[in-house]
């Protein structure tokens, strides 16, 4: 296999491919692709799809034009962008590196807001069982003062029925008493009355 590769020229064609730009896509796939490795978002809406390469090259850490490099690491075609290998790995690695930031910044922002909505929740849930707590102990507080109430007004008309009880005897016997006071008034007169 490998003398076939090497009689049909494919390992020629394939250092060749290296010693030129190995790597490319067209200039609106790699907007859609890196663009967002830009913190700034607001320069990608304009069209200028060179100075989003640019931009996005020099946040990677990739010049166009290095004197100690025999050739560029990117170029800009009408509607291409061709990279070497290392260029086209770093940016991978960039974007991969962003992607990871990003997922964990989603996680932390979305383990914060879960950890402010469950201490909002505790809070309502804390806040609804003293008000219950307040309706039945007000309710309880109300039924406890209408027995009190009802006993305190049982308890007062039984000593009232006790007194009238009492003052009823008393006026039968100061009745009975005056009778027989006024009985005998009444036979001495009689008697002073015969004899004079």
């Amino acid at each position: 296999v490998v003398m076939q590769a090497r009689y049909s020229g494919l390992l020629e064609a394939v250092a060749i491919r290296r010693l030129g730009y190995e790597h490319h896509l067209l200039q609106d796939d790699f907007r859609v692709q890196f663009a967002r490795l830009l913190q700034n978002n607001n320069d990608t809406h304009d069209n200028n799809n060179d100075m989003i390469i640019k931009q996005v090259m020099l946040k990677v850490g990739v010049e166009q034009n290095t004197p100690e490099q025999e050739k560029d690491s990117f170029k800009i075609g009408n509607a291409k962008v061709f990279f070497d290998g290392s260029t086209f790995d770093k940016l991978h690695k960039s974007l991969g590196e962003y992607m990871a930031a990003t997922q964990i910044r989603a996680r932390f922002l979305a383990y914060m807001q879960k950890r402010i909505f469950l201490n909002k929740k505790n809070c309502c849930l804390k806040v609804q069982k003293l008000y219950r707590w307040h309706v039945w102990w007000e309710e309880r507080k109300t039924a406890s003062a209408i027995a009190n109430r009802a006993v305190r007004g049982f308890l007062a008309r039984l000593r009232v029925r006790r007194i009238r009880l009492e003052l009823a005897s008393a006026t039968k016997i100061q009745c009975v008493y005056r009778g027989v006071v006024g009985r005998r008034v009444a036979r001495r007169m009689r008697l002073e009355l015969a004899s004079a």
